[in-house]
């Protein structure tokens, strides 16, 4: 598990596939309205700092799991769920706590800063999906 959760990390901080959320319209609107070039260059500065991920895998591979470990390594969360035992963040249905499964895809935020830059944020947008 460990060597998973660096090599999804490596690729956080690797990953140029960026797209514009929800979250960041009115920013991105003033980016393109906006006339000012300190303004534009913060605003594509803060894009680029912008990771989507969806975690994919067979049923059982752990994507909950892992979903939970970075959450917990980002310090959004004081201690890791477990699927088993039901208590985890992205697996809030009462049946998907009752069967130990993922029904339903979570969509979950978080910052996760550059272990050897901490001055370097990214938002992560992170959806833990059901197995396939």
């Amino acid at each position: 598990m460990a060597c998973c959760f660096m090599c999804v990390g490596r690729l956080l901080l690797q990953s140029k596939n960026v797209m514009a959320i929800t979250r960041n319209t009115s920013s991105i609107f003033t980016l393109f309205n906006s006339k000012r070039s300190s303004l534009r260059s913060c605003h594509l500065e803060a894009i680029d700092r912008i990771r989507n991920i969806g975690i994919l895998a067979h049923v059982d591979g752990g994507k909950t799991t892992l979903t939970e470990q970075m959450l917990f390594s980002a310090g959004v969360i004081g201690s890791c769920g477990n699927v088993d035992k039901g208590n985890t963040v992205t697996d809030f249905l009462e049946m998907e706590r009752a069967r130990g499964i993922t029904i339903n895809s979570a969509a979950v935020t978080f910052n996760w800063k550059h272990s050897s830059k901490p001055e370097e944020e990214y938002l992560i947008n992170l959806i833990d999906t059901p197995g396939m």
